[in-house]
């Protein structure tokens, strides 16, 4: 087990207001100074389960369970202490990385520290479902030409807008709120419009992305596997269903934020990133979200080191070449190592 410094314990403390991030998982009513609810280690009706936000501790006069926001992430996530302090530094967004500080710089550090801010995700727009209704449901040959049979994309509800001539579908968040539409140009030569059109178009606003594209569509299968894959794109993610494994998801970009790694987390399962050919190894493993999901689970990286797809110009995902290419590229991941 590392060490932590006493600063870097009261900093993230500090950091992470106790009342919002156990009310993300216990349903709390204040009542005067404190805050009440059914407490999440053992069954009961009463509410006995208490968060002191003015010390920073919670407490069950049930069961006796109690302690701070570190000792919460222990018992209710099932984390070691390690894993705790890393995935609160991460959602305060302090680096939990050890270095040599003077006691002269420890002092400075402590008397000028200014509070961070918990990362929150931007809030979507829940969308009426009616606006699909604008439209068409028809058969997609570009996409079925390219191996995807038209039965999985109606699953996932891909449509054609006929104004832009584009394949369009829904956006849902994990609860499986709609939250956009998202475009795809059917215009091969999108570049040489003027003005160039983009090659995908979200038809309503996004803020941050707190859900994986897919997931609420297979939440039931996800939960129960030991492992997820994790695409660029939907497309990628149909794809790899028509090769008979449904067990991958759409992180929507090229990378995994913290409201995303949050969520993979909580699946407790390995995980597997199949990112296009145009993002090298070296740019995924570095990344500080990566580093802080490697110390709570088994990440690996599908990365074509024999130029099966193309090479980096060609920005194809690992499915795009076929079943034997995706076979032998999923059979050769590479596990990323802290």
């Amino acid at each position: 087990m590392e060490e932590y410094s006493d600063e870097l314990i009261e900093e993230i403390k500090d950091n992470i207001d106790i009342v919002d991030f156990i009310g993300e998982y216990v349903d709390l009513r204040r009542k005067g100074r404190e805050y009440f609810g059914n407490c999440p280690f053992h069954e009961e009706r009463t509410g006995s389960f208490s968060v002191t936000p003015s010390k920073g501790i919670y407490y069950c006069f049930g069961c006796k369970k109690g302690g701070d926001v570190i000792s919460f992430c222990q018992d209710y996530f099932d984390m070691s202490y390690d894993q705790a302090i890393k995935y609160l530094g991460g959602q305060a967004g302090i680096s939990t990385v050890k270095t040599k500080v003077s006691p002269t710089m420890l002092y400075l550090k402590k008397s000028t520290r200014k509070k961070k801010k918990k990362p929150v995700p931007t809030k979507h727009e829940i969308l009426n479902e009616k606006i699909l209704n604008d439209f068409e449901k028809r058969r997609i040959n570009k996409w079925i030409e390219e191996g995807i049979p038209q039965s999985i994309m109606d699953c996932y509800g891909v449509m054609y807008d006929r104004k832009s001539n584009r394949i369009v579908y829904p956006v849902y968040d994990n609860a499986g709120n709609l939250i956009n539409i998202k475009g795809r140009t059917l215009f091969d030569n999108y570049k040489e419009f003027n003005p160039p059109i983009p090659k995908y178009m979200n038809y309503y606003p996004v803020g941050d992305v707190d859900y994986f594209q897919g997931f609420c569509l297979k939440k039931d299968i996800l939960m129960k596997s030991k492992e997820v894959i994790i695409f660029e794109s939907l497309k990628s993610v149909m794809k790899l269903d028509s090769f008979g494994m449904l067990n991958s998801i759409s992180s929507e970009t090229s990378q995994i934020n913290i409201f995303q790694v949050k969520i993979l987390i909580h699946m407790h399962c390995d995980v597997v990133i199949a990112f296009d050919s145009d993002v090298s190894l070296e740019e995924i493993k570095k990344k500080e979200t990566i580093q802080l999901l490697c110390s709570f689970t088994n990440v690996y990286v599908v990365y074509d080191n024999k130029g099966l797809l193309g090479g980096k110009a060609e920005k194809n995902s690992p499915v795009d070449k076929g079943k034997e290419i995706w076979d032998e590229l999923y059979k050769n991941r590479i596990k990323i190592e802290r």
